[in-house]
């Protein structure tokens, strides 16, 4: 098996773009190195924007990072029927890849990667088969979870994905959630390697609650709790939300603090609203890509992390988890949906609770019982701890390279 293997990641969320997949490849980045290069947007498909920050983190990567605009063409709006769809093929997507497969080449030229890792599940799987037919390199995907099961994915995009798995050399999943999707849709089990999402243990690590935030936050003798992510429907934030009118009814001081943007700001702040919520629930803004000491504050200024995730009607999930095991690398325990790849991210009665994600009197018992019980918190938290020292990045990212090392060099 080499050690040298060099992999040409191609990856749509990319740092500087704030999401878990992001820190998954950022870490790769840091500790594969030079045995690591990247093909990344520089623009947004979803309304063209300009990425924010990608020549200071390209510039401070000890990976050799590559940008085009797009990885997909920016298609705002859904086709408004088939002749519109067809029109856009012909016309805008085939071109476009056929620019976006020069720019490829041109890459494999230069670095001689050994292996492929297409980190975009459905939408570069045409990528998959161009490089199997042309330039025969061994293919892998890194699947996060969320892709496969969303049924809002385009015909077109599921049409040629299920042709690239029957050729690809490998995946890699965050959970047994992903990895028990794939199979059902034809993946032999063994070349599926579940590699968890790790944590910096170093960085992400017990301390005092924050003055600064306690003080800015109204914090100052209350029960925090913390919801770290995306505003958006598959989050739970609604029912966690919902489910504080009874929280406050048994613990009066109990704030709850949602770090995060997103789609569903608005509608969030007039549900709050709605239950007269205003100086219980404080919604804190989104803190830039790479600005982790800001998060750590908010984990060690919190007594309990929260995000009781769901599974939506399309599909759409939770593909791990990876702020459950950054909120228990700072000692807290965690409240967490029973749905998608959560159960790997949560030991459900050992560090944290799985909820039922629909239930908003389940999401305030398992809030009540960890508030009410600080010796049980504390049990949870240490847990939690001692877990995430085991998840470090560096060890996962070698599990990485070794599986590669395997695809370059099976024998």
């Amino acid at each position: 098996m080499r050690s040298n293997c060099r992999t040409l990641l191609i990856a749509s969320w990319f740092p500087p773009i704030v999401g878990g997949a992001s820190v998954v490849y950022d870490n790769l980045c840091q500790h594969l190195r030079s045995q690591l290069s990247v093909l990344a947007p520089r623009r947004l498909c979803s309304d063209r924007s300009v990425i924010k920050g990608c020549s200071d983190y390209d510039a401070q990567s000890p990976s050799l990072i590559d940008r085009v605009d797009y990885l997909r063409y920016p298609q705002i709006s859904p086709a408004r029927n088939t002749v519109e769809s067809i029109y856009r093929v012909l016309a805008q997507d085939l071109p476009f890849r056929r620019e976006l497969w020069k720019h490829f080449v041109g890459l494999v030229e230069r670095d001689h990667p050994d292996v492929i890792c297409i980190g975009d599940f459905y939408a570069l799987s045409w990528l998959a088969l161009r490089v199997r037919d042309r330039l025969e390199l061994p293919v892998i995907f890194y699947v996060h979870g969320e892709e496969v099961t969303n049924e809002s994915t385009s015909r077109i995009w599921k049409w040629e994905t299920t042709r690239a798995v029957r050729t690809a050399s490998g995946f890699v999943v965050p959970s047994s959630f992903t990895k028990t999707e794939l199979a059902l849709r034809g993946v032999p089990a063994d070349l599926i390697r579940v590699i968890y999402n790790g944590v910096d243990a170093t960085r992400f690590a017990p301390g005092e609650k924050d003055p600064e935030l306690s003080a800015l936050h109204g914090a100052d003798g209350r029960k925090v709790l913390l919801t770290v992510a995306r505003l958006e429907e598959r989050k739970g934030i609604d029912r966690m939300i919902q489910a504080m009118p009874a929280i406050i009814e048994k613990v009066p001081e109990a704030l709850y603090l949602i770090v995060g943007a997103g789609p569903l700001r608005s509608s969030l702040e007039e549900l709050r609203d709605s239950l007269g919520l205003k100086e219980t629930v404080r919604f804190c803004g989104s803190p830039q890509y790479g600005d982790s000491s800001t998060i750590v504050r908010y984990y060690q200024t919190c007594d309990l992390f929260v995000m009781p995730n769901r599974t939506l009607a399309s599909g759409d999930t939770e593909g791990f988890g990876l702020v459950f095991l950054e909120a228990n690398a700072c000692g807290k325990p965690v409240v967490g949906g029973n749905a998608g790849g959560v159960p790997d991210a949560v030991a459900h009665g050992e560090t944290g609770f799985l909820v039922d994600p629909h239930s908003v009197d389940d999401i305030a018992g398992a809030t009540l019982r960890l508030l009410l019980d600080p010796q049980l918190a504390a049990s949870f938290g240490a847990a939690g701890r001692k877990r995430a020292e085991s998840s470090q990045w560096a060890r996962r990212a070698e599990e990485f390279r070794s599986f590669v090392a395997g695809i370059a060099d099976p024998n």
